[in-house]
């Protein structure tokens, strides 16, 4: 169970790019399920037949993470984002982003200014990937 958590957890999943997740569910639920299918919308279905009458079950859950998308990259090369999902901004500083290039930046808050004068919006935050402009960054 413990690798099963942390591949789940490890695989890339933002929203519109579940495919390493579902692949990781479809191998785990195969071997017990009845039939298995990805639907036009890349939503998997796993049925497994009862035996009787008994009551049915269905287990749902979403399969993508909260993800971020850039908006704007200024001069420096600080990268402007927007959430993909629902985040609270202020849970983001410090945090990496990994994106399907590879590239991985660092969530930090624009001025640090006293603690409670922080705009923990969006618009305050920034990715740093460690670039020298504008031209160097990776995403």
């Amino acid at each position: 169970m413990k690798d099963l958590i942390k591949a789940l957890t490890e695989a890339y999943g933002p929203p519109g790019y579940e495919q390493a997740v579902r692949d990781i569910i479809r191998e785990q639920v195969s071997n017990v399920a009845d039939s298995v299918e990805v639907d036009p919308l890349g939503n998997l279905h796993a049925v497994k037949n009862g035996s009787g009458e008994g009551l049915k079950i269905m287990l749902a859950a979403h399969m993508d993470e909260i993800g971020l998308m850039v908006s704007h990259v200024n001069d420096k090369g600080f990268a402007r984002f927007t959430a993909l999902g629902a985040v609270w901004p202020d849970t983001l500083i410090g945090n990496r982003a990994l994106f399907t290039n590879g590239a991985l930046g660092v969530i930090n808050v624009e001025n640090w200014p006293r603690h409670d004068e922080v705009d923990y919006s969006h618009k305050s935050l920034y990715l740093d990937f460690g670039a020298n402009g504008k031209d160097d960054v990776p995403v």
